[in-house]
């Protein structure tokens, strides 16, 4: 991934900017959340996603899916609180 960036950037096809903005979105894409749902529960979501891949009515159960998906897709888990702040994050498991 850092070469198919860095040639355009050494070329000058691609500014420092848009390459680290390209990175952001391709780690974000590469991720499962564990989100608060507004009817109640949690929802688990891909990163950069709008629609929920799945609902709980349990946390613990939404995490314990987002695990198996993002141990599948080789993908960070991050979890947030009820604030939609993140509690915690977890880095892709090899």
């Amino acid at each position: 991934m850092k070469r198919l960036i860095l040639g355009p950037v050494r070329e000058g096809r691609l500014s420092k900017e848009q390459a680290k903005r390209i990175v952001q979105d391709v780690a974000q894409r590469s991720s499962q959340h564990v989100v608060p749902a507004e009817q109640g529960g949690w929802n688990v979501k891909r990163g950069g996603g709008t629609k929920t891949t799945k609902h709980f009515d349990n946390k613990q159960e939404a995490i314990g899916y987002a695990r198996k998906v993002s141990s599948n897709q080789n993908s960070r888990l991050i979890i947030h609180g009820r604030d939609g702040r993140i509690q915690k994050s977890t880095k892709p498991i090899k």
